[in-house]
Order: C-alpha cells, then sequence, then structure tokens
C-alpha cells in the first residue's frame, strides 16, 4: 500500500513539474514577441518622426521668409541647397538648408556676395536624411528628401509648398 502511495506523489510531481513547465515556455513566448512587436513598432514611429519632421521644419522655413521672391535653389559644390534671403536691420541674410553627410543642415548669417560654397560645412545639423532636392517651378517649391535604414533602399519623401506671392498665376 505504501508503494502505491509513492508512485502517486511521484506522478503529481511530475505533473506540477510539467505544468510548471509548460507555464514557463508560455510566458517566455509571450515576453519575446511582445519585445518584437514593440521594436517594430519603436522602429516604424522613428522613420515616420524623422521624415515627418524633416517636412514640417522646410515648411515652417518657406512660410517664415518674409517673401518668395528671396527664395531660391542653389548649388553647393554639387550639393543642392534651397536658399531664402531676408533684410533684417539693413543687413540681407540667408538661410541655407541643405544636405551634408547624412543629415538636412541649416546655415543662417550674413552671406557676401553669391558665394555659397564656403558656407557647406557651417551648417547645423537638423535631422537624419540621405538627399535633399529642392525645385522651383512657377511659383511650386517641389522638395524630394530620401531616409536611409541601415543599408536598405532609400524611403523617398516628395512634397509641395506653394510659394505665396510669387507673382506666377499660372500653376
Amino acid at each position: 500500500m505504501r508503494r502505491e502511495t509513492a508512485g502517486k506523489k511521484y506522478i503529481s510531481g511530475i505533473s506540477v513539474l510539467t505544468v510548471l513547465g509548460i507555464f514557463a515556455i508560455c510566458v517566455l513566448i509571450v515576453i519575446l514577441t511582445g519585445a518584437k512587436i514593440y521594436k517594430d513598432v519603436y522602429e516604424r514611429d522613428s522613420r515616420s518622426f524623422e521624415q515627418l519632421t524633416a517636412v514640417r521644419y522646410i515648411t515652417t522655413k518657406v512660410r517664415q521668409a518674409p517673401d518668395s521672391d528671396g527664395i531660391f535653389s542653389v548649388s553647393l559644390e554639387g550639393t543642392d541647397a534651397l536658399a531664402m534671403k531676408e533684410f533684417i536691420d539693413g543687413e540681407e541674410y540667408c538661410t541655407l538648408i541643405y544636405c551634408r553627410e547624412g543629415w538636412l543642415c541649416e546655415y543662417f548669417g550674413i552671406i557676401e556676395g553669391d558665394d555659397f560654397s564656403q558656407l557647406k560645412d557651417s551648417g547645423e545639423r537638423v535631422v537624419r536624411t540621405s538627399e535633399f532636392h529642392p525645385e522651383i517651378d512657377r511659383g511650386m517649391l517641389t522638395v524630394k528628401l530620401a531616409f536611409e535604414r541601415d543599408g536598405e533602399n532609400p524611403e523617398e519623401t516628395v512634397f509641395n509648398i506653394y510659394l505665396r506671392g510669387s507673382g506666377e498665376d499660372d500653376i
């Protein structure tokens, strides 16, 4: 009779350990799945944030320009840039937006003449982007941005901004 009781306790102990083991495996699977989902959401949100920040930044800078006649595209030694001139206290200032070393950069300051090339390395980094190509045609600014993701193909964003007061009637 004693042997039967010992056998039942042994089987009872194994079944409890089996249930606990299955429970631990299920918990581990749920945690790992949740971590992967969290990582994917984080990466998607980071990409979205960078794109949205770049688009809103450029749009805000263009909208802040006092007049669209001072907005034009230039080339800084082969790098496309957007230039916005304005007068502050009788001095002519220029804001340049361009891409350098994987970053969208901004330079703001006084520029002597029209030689922008010496300023290419002077700007402040704003947001990561691998390409920036502004183009103005008949009062419409078209901006093409590209964002690289860890060796993947660049993700492109193209948007348009109508330049207010451009004097162009046939858009």
